[in-house]
């Protein structure tokens, strides 16, 4: 907390001033943002991470200038450059899945309500946090199950991503090295279900799968894929429960910290969230989406993105599940 007062304070020093900050306030603000995170870095390391970091703050702080609809800040990624934090958390290209077209559902926009919060009915545990693994497929797909199952039996399960990390290897994933949330809910399906958190401890790292050593908890009977790029049926899926959804991930998203995020962002899907939630009668109409980095990025872990734009591929490739 005093790292992120002494940042706001410097930052807002470099706003009113309208002057770059001074080798003496990056080096006071990279100290603390050390120490805050907890980060070690050998001699080599320790220069190459504080240029990082002058240049990711010099980022935020011209964007945050230009008074857009969301802010940026720095935050436990400040000392990574965007391809190093791509490698660190696994942010591959997601191929658009179309192997399940029987279950191609028609949702309808016009029986949606204006707004919808699956947090505020018992159908979203607390944030959580993928580490440094790539199984953002894997936390998309698990918030989707335990939507899905908290809304058909009023019981929100902790449910275990490192199963799915570690033993859905045969449906087409490859644990921390990325995967499809479609080919998770293949395994939950055709495996009886998902064990729960407590007795599949989330590891954040490959392992020999261990489904054989828990009971299976909940499972679900199917899915199904919303149309391609069609956002009044994003919101219709959104309006009867928790959707997987991928989207591309970049700089921006990085550091996204409050507000309505508007891009700008491509359509090059890598990264796997999941949308809770909606307000279409907000002044800027966004999707509530619940993120896989930890509760301190974001707004406490979420995301509100822009509706209306197909915002960095949201709508390119959501899927549902049936309890």
């Amino acid at each position: 907390m005093k790292f992120v007062l002494a940042l706001l304070a410097v930052v807002a020093f470099a706003f009113v001033s309208a002057m770059p900050l001074t080798e003496q306030q990056y080096e006071f603000l990279f100290t603390r943002f050390v120490s805050q995170y907890n980060k070690e870095y050998n001699t080599n390391g320790f220069f190459s991470k504080y240029n990082t970091f002058k240049a990711n703050l010099n980022t935020v702080i011209a964007h945050n200038a230009k008074g857009l609809s969301y802010t940026m800040a720095m935050n436990e990624f400040g000392d990574l450059s965007f391809e190093e934090f791509s490698a660190k958390l696994g942010l591959k290209h997601i191929k658009r899945n179309h192997s399940n077209s029987l279950n191609t559902a028609t949702f309808r926009r016009n029986a949606a309500p204006k707004s919808a919060d699956w947090r505020k009915e018992g159908a979203v545990n607390e944030v959580k946090n993928q580490g440094q693994c790539g199984s953002c497929w894997a936390f998309s797909a698990v918030a989707a199950i335990e939507g899905a199952v908290a809304k058909d039996s009023g019981k929100l399960f902790d449910l275990a991503e490192s199963e799915l990390v570690d033993c859905a290897g045969s449906y087409g994933n490859a644990g921390c090295n990325g995967g499809l949330m479609d080919s998770a809910f293949e395994y939950v399906i055709a495996n009886g279900g998902l064990c729960a958190t407590l007795d599949y401890p989330y590891e954040a790292v490959d392992g020999s799968c261990k489904a054989s050593t828990c009971d299976k908890v909940a499972t679900i009977s199917g899915y199904k894929k919303v149309p391609t790029n069609d956002e009044d049926a994003l919101i219709a899926a959104s309006a009867e429960g928790v959707v997987s959804i991928a989207v591309e991930a970049n700089s921006n998203f990085q550091f996204y910290s409050s507000g309505v995020f508007s891009g700008p962002c491509g359509k090059s899907l890598n990264h796997g969230i999941a949308v809770v939630g909606y307000d279409l009668g907000a002044s800027s109409p966004y999707y509530i989406v619940r993120n896989s980095w930890g509760a301190s990025w974001g707004e406490g872990g979420y995301i509100r993105m822009a509706y209306g734009k197909n915002l960095c591929g949201i709508a390119m490739d959501a899927s549902t599940v049936q309890a």
